[in-house]
């Protein structure tokens, strides 16, 4: 077989012999760099603190990856957007990997654990408030002007409620803070290297994400 022919084994039991050459020469066209781009930018998504909101992103870049290839390489055949796609992954995944490896041991603080606390006290204190506007609706639609005694005694209860979920809001901001610092002492203290692999992880020092790119 020449060298520059792979043996590829497929997933439905088919061996192919695919021409490398002709595949790295489309992974390395307008076209692949750009099916990278994107690639990269939609598995940078994932928030790398949690692993399943990490696996469902990788998936969801995947499945984008695939859709891109079939669509600006549908003249190949199917085993060729197959190495192309396969050579993609292989390539960016590998940089994220080295980036998490650089940070692994540094032993920083998990802020998307902590953020995630900061939002459910969020959500669990709308609740309630909007517990508070319901019951005030109900009061109209009953032609009152004002609260009755159980409906007073229902809000005073549903703003305590808010308020407690609120200072558990604080508290956790106020941590989140505190590890944003902590880690930001353990980057400098690591050198450039670690603080350029946790940026394009996780940004400076750490930034939402948004949805995936459109294929």
């Amino acid at each position: 077989m020449p060298a520059n022919n792979m043996s590829v084994l497929f997933n439905n039991g088919n061996t192919i012999n695919i021409n490398m050459n002709k595949v790295l020469k489309h992974v390395k066209s307008k076209q692949g760099i750009e099916a990278a781009r994107r690639f990269e930018n939609n598995s940078l998504l994932a928030n790398y603190w949690d692993p399943k909101d990490e696996e469902l992103k990788t998936r969801l870049a995947e499945d984008s990856l695939r859709r891109y290839i079939d669509r600006v390489f549908e003249k190949l055949d199917v085993y060729s957007r197959a190495a192309i796609n396969a050579q993609i992954r292989v390539s960016v995944n590998a940089k994220i990997q080295d980036a998490k490896d650089k940070i692994s041991h540094l032993g920083l603080k998990n802020l998307g654990e902590i953020a995630n606390k900061i939002i459910e006290s969020a959500m669990e204190r709308d609740k309630h408030l909007d517990m508070v506007k319901i019951i005030h609706e109900e009061a109209r639609r009953q032609g009152l002007t004002k609260l009755n005694s159980e409906q007073k005694a229902a809000v005073e209860m549903e703003y305590k409620q808010a308020n407690a979920y609120n200072r558990k809001r604080m508290d956790y901001a106020e941590k989140r803070l505190n590890a944003v610092k902590e880690n930001e002492r353990i980057l400098e203290e690591s050198g450039p290297e670690a603080k350029a692999a946790f940026i394009y992880l996780y940004g400076e020092p750490y930034t939402g994400k948004e949805s995936v790119e459109q294929d």
